[in-house]
């Protein structure tokens, strides 16, 4: 900038190295008994069929809300009933290629059930009255959904949900379906 000089942005990353910050916090995952509570605590017919749905491929939050009818193949082993979901990787964190992931039976038939009205290029995990909103807005409708949830188990007596970080951030938030996948 002092000399005048302008630099590509390619040039640049090739260049200089940014330090990644290292962070201790290790993503806290669920156990199974613990996703069950939340999955029968959920009211909402279509946001249990995401939890499950997120349970077997392991999707983040943001690219679940972005996964449509035509990213699966519901009769691609027809013998077990599993289904292909083919993520593009233009939804997916990082963009280096797309992901490939599997449904049980059992999940497959639920999103199937779920996807019969819908189009192509439909979101399955939105809901119709939120679906004019930003993808930041429907994250965060999702996650409170999640927060309200977790509080509710607490209530219940469930202290387990109640568990905190250092940082003073819960434990147990949405990305913990993911962490629980990792680990299953």
């Amino acid at each position: 900038a002092r000399t005048g000089i302008k630099v590509h942005s390619e040039d640049l990353s090739e260049k200089i190295t940014i330090p990644v910050e290292d962070t201790e916090r290790e993503e806290y995952p669920l156990t199974l008994d613990q996703f069950k509570k939340i999955y029968d605590k959920t009211t909402i017919h279509r946001r249990k069929v995401k939890y499950l749905f997120m349970r077997d491929t392991g999707v983040r939050t943001q690219e679940s809300i972005q996964i449509t009818k035509s990213m699966i193949t519901f009769d691609y082993d027809e013998k077990t009933g599993i289904a292909r979901v083919k993520i593009p990787k233009k939804i997916v964190k990082g963009k280096t290629k797309a992901r490939l992931n599997f449904l049980t039976k059992e999940t497959a038939l639920m999103v199937k059930e779920l996807v019969l009205d819908l189009d192509d290029n439909t979101p399955i995990f939105v809901a119709p009255e939120i679906a004019h909103k930003t993808m930041h807005q429907i994250k965060s409708i999702e996650s409170k959904a999640l927060l309200r949830e977790r509080d509710r188990l607490v209530k219940d007596g469930f202290s387990d949900f109640g568990l905190r970080h250092e940082t003073g951030q819960h434990k147990i938030v949405l990305h913990s379906i993911r962490a629980f996948t990792a680990t299953a």
